[in-house]
């Protein structure tokens, strides 16, 4: 019996260390997740390996706080150049604050974005409430000993540009610490990558001075470091576990659940040239949870025929396997596929220039690396936007055009930016709909003389079949309804600013059919013409015949001679719009381009001045009064 007992503790010990050692295998038919359960979410804290290079300049932390990647990138930068001075860097997501270390610091860089209506980023709400709230707990000493700058990322179209920049740069100042240079901004309207460009200029003789140090001499551009090396695996290889390494990327912190389209339908008429499609993902038994107003991340996978194209002109197998690693990090998921990485962690669709540079380094051709290197300058910056932005060209186009190019694939993946999930607020009410989430998406197409662009999260949703699976996770919005269903609503959504709208109406429904005692709820929708692109017209004529509307004023801007867009149509309600707002605290709420909110308020500070006597200085007082009370409610997005 002893025998039987020494031989089935072997047996055991044996499996436990296959386990461990390799982890379960899956069932061949799983499809791959995009992200890993497993993966760690630190951006570079671990310990160095044998042979790691070591710095021995002054320790600085890099804090980022990013929403699509940008914020990260350049974190990343700045720790490229810190490394290229022998600066010791410690580079940060802003998910990993630690209020008790922070205070520790001696020299901090901050790399901020500013999300939706002045809210700071996912990763950042921890930090933001406590250096918001600090001023209860800590002094004006608590930073004496941390000097500081801080570079903000914005977009000029917004409200609230710069919001998050502003608020660290002086709640870090008002703490005590030192600000090393003036606060750099970035502008998401214009060129962020040549502003950010321009105030390194500046900033890195100030950091090197406070050091006491001499910054490097400028010599151009500097020859471009490989972060990760690459190694590549047979098929029979199978002592690399899957997710072997850990990402570096931020997006590791989302918690994705994986959905199945269950509806994907056209939403414009059939005399229409252009395609807006209402989707259903299919939430049950995912655990998630959402309510009106709110916004889905959708990650989308590049189109197939570009994917190719790439590898072809890379010559590259898609079905070849490697890892990119540095010090147990990777910059996606590792060990992967080409296919996979292209198609799901890479941006390809467009180009930045800061990869333009590098590829400069890579072109045979003199003449074409002189080419590349002037898009990459600052003075090449009409050439740039002529041939990248509104050439609507990407990396493919790029390399297809110039030739003599010659980089390796596991190096242009190193390059590019991280695949970012795309944002689309929510069209329907978890309360009318709970087992699914509904997305309205204009589908982004431009014919060009030789090819067509393609958006590529919408042309993703186009094609996206039913019972297709894509990867999402859900985030709040302060975009809600109040919880007194009386209270008048004004609501102004043109196009597929109508999508969180469409989730109110639905609730208001609910609400009314409950015996909830509605207010005066008016709707401002506008579209092109009304055979066209009247989105979910028979939805909004019954909720104006049920009353949940108290009337539904509609805008066909190409229906007359001269256009008529949803300001013109507030303007036309303006007596009413203004005496709800001011008098019957009604709650006020604009979705859509951000162009179109800057005219609905400018008609706005009109009617106050018109009915109520105000001054523009008093009327964009009142406004900003009824945002900060939550009644002045705006999800938008620029053009």
């Amino acid at each position: 019996m002893s025998m039987y007992l020494a031989a089935g503790l072997v047996v055991l010990l044996l499996a436990a260390v296959l386990y461990f050692a390799f982890g379960q295998k899956k069932p061949a038919s799983a499809p791959r997740p995009m992200m890993s359960a497993v993966q760690g979410s630190g951006t570079g804290g671990g310990a160095k390996k044998a042979g790691a290079k070591v710095y021995g300049g002054p320790k600085i932390h890099i804090y980022f706080a990013s929403q699509t990647g940008t914020a990260e990138g350049f974190a990343q930068k700045l720790e490229e150049e810190a490394h290229l001075r022998d600066l010791n860097v410690q580079i940060m997501d802003l998910e990993e604050f630690d209020p008790e270390e922070f205070v520790e610091h001696e020299t901090v860089f901050m790399v901020t974005a500013t999300y939706g209506e002045g809210e700071p980023t996912d990763n950042a709400r921890t930090f933001h409430k406590w250096i918001v709230d600090s001023g209860k707990t800590l002094s004006e000493t608590t930073l004496a000993n941390t000097a500081y700058l801080v570079f903000g990322l914005g977009n000029r179209q917004y409200e609230h540009y710069q919001a998050m920049g502003t608020l660290f740069d002086t709640r870090l100042a008002a703490l005590g610490g030192k600000r090393l240079c003036e606060r750099g901004e970035g502008d998401d309207d214009g060129s962020i990558e040549e502003d950010f460009a321009s105030w390194r200029e500046t900033m890195w003789p100030a950091v090197m001075a406070h050091f006491g140090l001499p910054d490097i001499e400028s010599k151009g551009p500097q020859k471009h470091v490989w972060k990760y090396t690459a190694s590549f695996h047979s098929h029979a290889d199978t002592v690399v576990p899957e997710f072997a390494t850990k990402s570096s990327s931020s997006l590791e912190h989302h918690e994705l659940s994986t959905v199945k389209t269950a509806v994907n339908v056209e939403l414009h008429g059939p005399k229409s040239d252009r395609s807006c499609r209402h989707v259903e993902l299919d939430i049950k038994g995912t655990g998630i949870k959402y309510e009106s107003g709110d916004h889905v991340a959708i990650f989308p996978c590049n189109e197939t025929a570009l994917v190719q194209g790439l590898a072809d002109r890379l010559g590259v197998s898609l079905d070849a396997r490697f890892t990119l690693a540095a010090e147990g990090m990777s910059p996606f998921p590792c060990p992967t596929d080409m296919r996979t990485a292209l198609t799901r962690y890479v941006e390809i669709n467009a180009i930045k220039k800061s990869v333009l540079s590098v590829l400069a380094q890579h072109a045979t051709s003199a003449d074409e690396a002189k080419k590349l290197a002037r898009l990459a300058s600052k003075a090449g910056k009409d050439e740039f936007d002529t041939y990248a932005i509104k050439g609507y060209r990407n990396i493919l186009d790029l390399l297809l055009d110039f030739p003599s190019i010659n980089i390796k694939a596991t190096e242009l993946l190193e390059l590019l930016p991280r695949m970012q999930p795309r944002y689309y607020s929510i069209s329907s009410s978890n309360l009318a709909h709970p087992d699914t989430i509904h997305v309205t998406c204009a589908v982004e197409r431009k014919k060009l003389p030789d090819r067509e662009f393609k958006g590529v999260c919408s042309n993703y949703l186009l094609a996206h079949a039913v019972g297709e699976t894509s990867q999402v996770f859900i985030r709040n919005s302060p975009f809600k309804l109040p919880s007194n269903p009386s209270t008048p609503l004004i609501m102004v959504g043109p196009g597929t600013g109508l999508a969180p709208i469409r989730g109110f109406i639905q609730e208001l429904t609910l609400r009314q059919k409950k015996g909830d005692k509605l207010g005066k709820n008016y709707l401002f929708f506008g579209c092109q013409n009304r055979e066209y692109d009247f989105i979910y017209e028979k939805e909004l004529m019954e909720a104006a015949r049920n009353g949940v509307l108290w009337k539904a004023c509609f805008a066909f801007s190409r229906e007359q001679a001269e256009k008529v867009y949803v300001q013109h149509k507030v303007a036309e309600e303006g007596e009413e719009v203004i005496r709800l707002l001011m008098e019957e605290r009604a709650q006020l709420y604009v979705c859509g381009g951000t162009q179109m909110s800057k005219d609905v308020k400018a008609t706005l500070i009109d009617l106050a001045g018109k009915y109520k006597g105000f001054a523009p200085q008093q009327a964009e007082a009142w406004l900003s009064e009824l945002h900060d009370e939550g009644r002045y409610l705006q999800d938008v997005w620029s053009t």
